[in-house]
């Protein structure tokens, strides 16, 4: 009925005895092994009497019920993904706010059971009368390195939650829970970064570490109280730590700032660009990729890779450094008609060419560079690309 026999759990034989005196009249039958500390750990169970022992070591983990109305949701629980959603981002950035609005909100929540763990504690809480109102339970941890796929197997067998909610702590590093993985039926459904628009350029200026692991992992960020934000600015840095990246705008009333124009470069048939403007324009053709479709670019970019299949197909570009001198990511481009054997690695070339719009391997519109033309050239001054 209410518990969960979870495949990755391991067990102790206290605890499998006490989830055994648990059972009532509709069970008839319980029959299996799990995995145990010292092994496999098998156990039988008929109406009311039931015996614990070691047996032969399985891999895997198989338990048979019998009984009557026995609730089959639950029963098939971790065999269905239970979506977890990630929140990241600074103290006081409105993680909390957010996660409370969202299972509040009657188009997202049907009275699905939901567990929250929370890494942090800010101004705003998990109070008694929004836990009972979303059907919410909220467990806090001390730390990122707490949460471990055993740990999340625990959580899920004692609340047998049917979504989890995780608000990540900003001074720690996510990427800790992204390599640790998740608990066996927990599947990432989304992951969340919200920033608070007036503390923005101070964490880039002092705090630019953190900020890159929390602009990383995110499908989505959103920043709030952003009425006055130099949103051109935001774009263009955060997407060249991850160019996959959704960003939302929010006033400080809660409301989507919707029509900014963020195209940076007009019409026109011809974008000769600077050594300066490289950036700018990469973050715009990323975003616009159609509109630069049939049009003649040129630029100046160094080889970043030779394509693995094809000799006249290379990856040219620039170094960006997104966060510090450990964090250096070329933003590229790929380039047709340019014979590899040509190309000395360490040099900057002078690239002319047609963009022709193709589909990358993720499905989504990107710029190829169909070049005509190609000459050894210097190097710019400052190698690094900035986005402002």
């Amino acid at each position: 009925h209410n518990v969960v026999f979870h495949p990755e759990h391991i067990f102790t034989k206290e605890e499998l005895a006490g989830i055994l005196d648990k059972m009532d009249e509709d069970i008839i039958r319980v029959k299996g092994y799990v995995k145990g500390e010292n092994g496999t750990i098998y156990f039988n169970y008929i109406l009311n009497e039931y015996n614990i022992f070691d047996g032969k070591k399985k891999e895997a983990a198989v338990v048979s019920i019998i009984g009557t109305e026995l609730d089959y949701e639950v029963l098939k629980g971790p065999s269905m993904a239970k979506p977890v959603y990630v929140f990241s981002g600074f103290l006081d950035a409105g993680k909390t706010r957010t996660i409370k609005e969202s299972l509040l909100d009657p188009n997202f929540n049907e009275g699905e059971r939901t567990l929250i763990i929370a890494l942090e504690e800010g101004d705003e809480e998990y109070d008694n009368e929004f836990l009972a109102a979303s059907n919410s339970i909220v467990v806090y941890l001390d730390s990122i390195n707490e949460l471990t796929r055993q740990r999340q197997a625990e959580l899920d067998i004692k609340y047998c939650p049917q979504r989890i909610f995780i608000e990540l702590n900003g001074l720690e590093d996510d990427a800790i829970l992204y390599n640790e993985g998740f608990a066996y039926g927990w599947e990432l459904c989304q992951a969340l970064t919200i920033i608070d628009s007036t503390s923005f350029m101070n964490y880039m200026a002092n705090m630019k570490q953190f900020m890159f692991n929390h602009i990383k992992y995110a499908e989505t960020c959103i920043f709030n109280r952003a009425d006055n934000l130099d949103r051109r600015y935001v774009r263009n840095n955060l997407k060249a730590i991850n160019h996959r990246l959704d960003i939302v705008y929010e006033t400080a009333s809660g409301e989507d700032l919707n029509g900014f124009d963020e195209e940076l470069f007009g019409d026109g048939d011809f974008f000769d660009l600077n050594n300066d403007d490289f950036g700018l324009w990469y973050m715009d053709a990323l975003d616009h990729p159609t509109k630069y479709e049939g049009k003649t670019v040129a630029f100046n970019a160094r080889f970043v890779e030779k394509h693995p299949l094809y000799d006249d197909v290379v990856i040219m570009g620039r170094p960006a450094m997104v966060c510090c001198a450990n964090d250096i990511q070329y933003i590229s481009i790929t380039c047709v008609n340019v014979q590899y054997v040509d190309i000395v690695p360490d040099k900057y070339y002078h690239l002319k060419g047609v963009i022709h719009c193709q589909q990358d391997e993720m499905g989504q519109m990107t710029c190829v560079l169909y070049v005509d033309d190609y000459l050894q050239t210097e190097a710019p001054e400052d190698e690094f690309v900035y986005f402002n």
